[in-house]
């Protein structure tokens, strides 16, 4: 594993990826993150954040491939590495992946996988009020209302603003 690539180092290329992926500048971010996997193949974040750039691109194919490595990876992960606090509030947890995914797969309309991936983002965040509306909203655009206001309903209870 390199320490540095192109003279910079994980922390650099990571706050380069982040600040590029924000201003939208997707090619620079995509190639940020790139990097930054070559320097600490280990760490899940990288492919979080790739994920979310070609998320923004509406590349969902490719956001899906990227958020899953990612997850693969943090399960893998032992403890201290899971542990390890994001140098970025900006960078997303592991529940908010699941989040980010489902939309993917809703963005290629595939209702039921958005809501497995909304289901498992509750189970390691019961909290979420995003993966609930989600969950509630998806139901809504399939007709089932009666599901849709009971997850809607949890999404409102966990934060009522």
């Amino acid at each position: 594993m390199p320490k540095k690539i192109e003279g910079k180092n994980a922390y650099q290329w990571r706050r380069d990826g982040l600040f590029n992926r924000a201003m939208e500048n997707n090619d620079v971010a995509i190639k940020c993150f790139e990097n930054l996997i070559k320097i600490e193949p280990e760490n899940h974040r990288p492919w979080l954040n790739l994920g979310l750039v070609y998320d923004q691109m509406e590349n969902y194919e490719k956001a899906i491939e990227c958020f899953e490595k990612g997850i693969t990876i943090y399960n893998a992960a032992t403890p201290e590495i899971r542990a390890e606090r994001p140098w970025d509030s900006s960078e997303i947890e592991i529940d908010k992946a699941f989040i980010y995914m489902g939309r993917a797969y809703g963005g290629l309309g595939n209702s039921q996988k958005k809501i497995e991936c909304m289901k498992k983002a509750i189970e390691i965040a019961p909290n979420n009020k995003n993966a609930w509306w989600h969950i509630g909203n998806t139901y809504y655009k399939l007709g089932n209302y009666q599901k849709a206001i009971e997850f809607a309903e949890k999404a409102v209870k966990i934060d009522p603003r």
